[in-house]
């Protein structure tokens, strides 16, 4: 390398070295205002990009993880017994399956604390080949719920699950700790599996504490409020990231202005991603509002609303999540006045 930096400085004027350190300087400066892992996700979208233009797939084209599939045909997968989670996972799965077991007895305990009521589920670990068997018609790495009280999620990262959310113009906090194949920058992809996964348990247990209320905007909303104080908890997301993670989806138009009634099992995955960022908002807000106190203070609400929880008795108590509702679902032309 000094032989070849001898002989440059022989060949070039003394001017022309002034002006290439300085650009090479300002190159320099310029690549050190991005975080490394952001310039490494990054890394991986090229050759992802050209694996999506060969199939003509889209991550768009599916529908919101909405629906309930049936438990995988999985005769090969080890089986993790637990009290209250079991793991099923692919050989080579054995630390992520772990790891996801214990935060979700966590996030069961915590839940059997506040709601005197026990929820035990089982999770499936799943390879891409094992995600197609089981007839999962959702891109690999979006996590899904199996049956009632189940989710199948994805075992590692690789290009497909990054390009997935490169897609939606989301780019994930770094995690070393999560699995991923050929590359560290897949890894990233893995936070969005997790986050998704937190809410699918999160409105399990919603359903399972008679708090679904009598809408879908109730349901997602304190679907949030139980996965945001869950991962709280657990520490492997903040709640600044996952403000990031969503300011960046709201900065997404949805296909159309929607209302809360829009909220719909059938929606699309972008425009179902938009209702989960507001939602992630007004969950921040009632949790502000009542604080640790707050599921205890939802049930005796559920009670006085004659035993289920309604949208209007929500927004009648809180001001501030009334004006969140109104400034959010834009498609509402007509504001009540209190």
């Amino acid at each position: 390398m000094s032989e070849m930096s001898t002989q440059m400085s022989s060949e070039q004027p003394e001017a022309s070295i002034h002006r290439s350190t300085a650009r090479a300087a300002a190159s320099s400066k310029r690549r050190s205002r991005w975080p490394v892992w952001l310039v490494g996700f990054a890394m991986v979208l090229v050759p992802a990009l050209a694996s999506m233009a060969r199939s003509g797939q889209s991550v768009t084209d599916f529908q919101a993880p909405t629906r309930l599939f049936p438990a995988p045909t999985a005769y090969d997968l080890v089986t993790m017994p637990g009290d209250l989670v079991f793991m099923r996972y692919s050989l080579g799965a054995l630390d992520r399956a772990a790891r996801l077991q214990l935060k979700l007895r966590q996030m069961l305990l915590a839940f059997r604390r506040w709601a005197d009521s026990e929820v035990v589920m089982t999770v499936y670990v799943l390879t891409l080949d094992e995600w197609r068997d089981s007839g999962i018609n959702m891109p690999y790495g979006v996590p899904v719920r199996v049956g009632h009280s189940s989710l199948a999620v994805p075992a590692v990262g690789d290009q497909r699950t990054a390009l997935l959310w490169q897609q939606l113009n989301v780019t994930p906090p770094s995690s070393p700790d999560l699995p991923s194949r050929g590359s560290p920058e897949h890894g990233p992809s893995m936070v969005m599996s997790d986050v998704l996964s937190m809410l699918f348990i999160g409105e399990i247990l919603v359903d399972r504490a008679n708090l679904s209320g009598d809408e879908y905007w109730v349901r997602g909303l304190l679907t949030h409020l139980a996965s945001v104080e869950f991962m709280q908890r657990s520490g492997d997301i903040t709640v600044q990231e996952l403000d990031l993670l969503y300011r960046q989806v709201l900065r997404e138009r949805p296909s159309k202005a929607m209302a809360a009634s829009d909220l719909r099992p059938e929606i699309g995955m972008r425009d179902w991603l938009w209702f989960q960022a507001n939602f992630h908002q007004g969950a921040k807000i009632l949790r502000e509002e009542e604080g640790r106190g707050v599921w205890k203070k939802l049930q005796k609400l559920r009670k006085r609303s004659g035993g289920v929880l309604t949208g209007a008795a929500l927004l009648d108590k809180y001001d501030p999540l009334r004006d969140w509702y109104y400034d959010s679902f834009a498609a509402i032309s007509t504001r009540p006045v209190k």
